[in-house]
């Protein structure tokens, strides 16, 4: 059975876009961010963040002021929506299916999910994750029923399977 429920967050592609980064308004998409928290509330889970967003935790704020400040507005913004980042995958080469994989054969009995836009379930293939899961939605919202599902499926039949959600 498993313990607890993980999101593993990528932020960019998923947090923001494109089009949201040059209408220069903020780092964040609000709608993104809310539904995010929606998800987080439903599915009781934590927030473990794989993006590379989590080389700026540890950023000096005289040296690197603009990481530094990037790292803070992530923070304040998940506070602000009653989430917070729990933890953070290790870094190896940038591979966040590796980095998932590795996290999870040291944190054991997790029910988990990916939602993220760059590595396709192939790329988790690659690493020993079988796939089952992968969705593809413009947006946000629609991910709520399907990363519920995937937990309750996990919890009755597995106890410890995953999912990836791409978001595209």
């Amino acid at each position: 059975m498993c313990k607890e429920r993980v999101l593993f967050i990528d932020v960019d592609g998923v947090l923001n876009d494109l089009q949201f980064d040059k209408r220069n308004v903020g780092f964040f998409d609000v709608k993104k961010i809310k539904m995010l928290a929606k998800i987080v509330e439903a599915t009781k889970a934590r927030i473990v963040l794989s993006s590379t967003w989590r080389y700026l935790k540890d950023c000096d704020e005289k040296k690197e002021p603009q990481a530094a400040n990037m790292w803070k507005c992530l923070n304040n913004t998940f506070t602000k929506y009653g989430m917070q980042i729990s933890d953070i995958t290790p870094v190896i080469d940038g591979n966040r299916p590796k980095e998932i994989s590795e996290y999870l054969k040291t944190h054991e009995n997790l029910s988990w999910c990916s939602i993220e836009d760059d590595f396709s379930a192939a790329d988790y293939e690659k690493y020993g994750i079988s796939e089952e899961e992968l969705s593809k939605y413009n947006d946000l919202k629609d991910h709520i029923e399907k990363v519920m599902q995937i937990f309750k499926e996990q919890e009755k039949e597995r106890g410890n399977e995953h999912a990836v959600i791409q978001e595209s």
